[in-house]
């Protein structure tokens, strides 16, 4: 479906094959969706809709677009995400006697539309922990999580809130281009009408990129 939807590039960028996605399996431990394979071998290294980015095992550290390499953001995320859990948990701990702090904090998650607060989960490589695959820029991150035996979506914007998705990246990717996925943080991050003719443009293709 997301083909029909998006046309994919003639020629892909940063695909991989066969053995070099076994290869990262193995690296990391931990076997991803074969979706997220499917996709790079169609679209490769690129960005959807001048947002949506799909990190990729297969750009090095000293090749153009290297800020979208899979492991570099693995780790990265995990610096970033532990910071939050811990500045959460101080903040939380701060206000926690504050009557007037709570109330606006219960309208605003309301408003959010989020499924829920914090940073509850484990992240990698703790088993089923979190896996960015992907962002919206700087403004959300984008990632796999382990749930009762299959893949699903968490979305963090750029607060504490999170949104979860029981469906595959791909699943996401094509409801989410198609706007069937709805809320204040992706109307907000495509207020500027990006998803009217879904695209998708490759990585060398870029403004920028050599």
């Amino acid at each position: 479906k997301l083909m029909q939807l998006v046309t994919p590039p003639e020629e892909p960028q940063y695909t991989g094959d066969e053995k070099s996605r076994a290869e990262v399996n193995k690296k990391l431990g931990v076997n991803l969706p074969e979706d997220y394979f499917e996709l790079l071998k169609i679209y490769g290294a690129g960005q959807f809709c001048g947002w949506v980015n799909v990190f990729s095992p297969f750009i090095g550290a000293d090749e153009p677009g290297w800020y979208l390499n899979l492991y570099d953001n693995i780790k990265d995320e995990r610096r970033n995400y532990t910071y939050s859990q811990k500045s959460y948990a101080s903040i939380k701990a701060m206000f926690k006697n504050a009557p007037t702090v709570k109330y606006y904090e219960e309208k605003q998650f309301a408003e959010s539309g989020a499924a829920g607060e914090g940073y509850p989960f484990d992240f990698y490589p703790k088993e089923g922990g979190l896996i960015p695959w992907g962002n919206c820029e700087e403004a959300a991150v984008l990632y796999w999580k382990m749930n009762e035996g299959k893949w699903t979506i968490v979305v963090y914007g750029e607060d504490e809130y999170y949104y979860e998705y029981d469906m595959t990246m791909t699943e996401f990717l094509y409801d989410l281009l198609s706007k069937q996925i709805t809320n204040p943080l992706f109307e907000d991050i495509f207020s500027g009408g990006e998803l009217s003719s879904p695209s998708f443009v490759r990585l060398k293709d870029q403004e920028g990129i050599a």
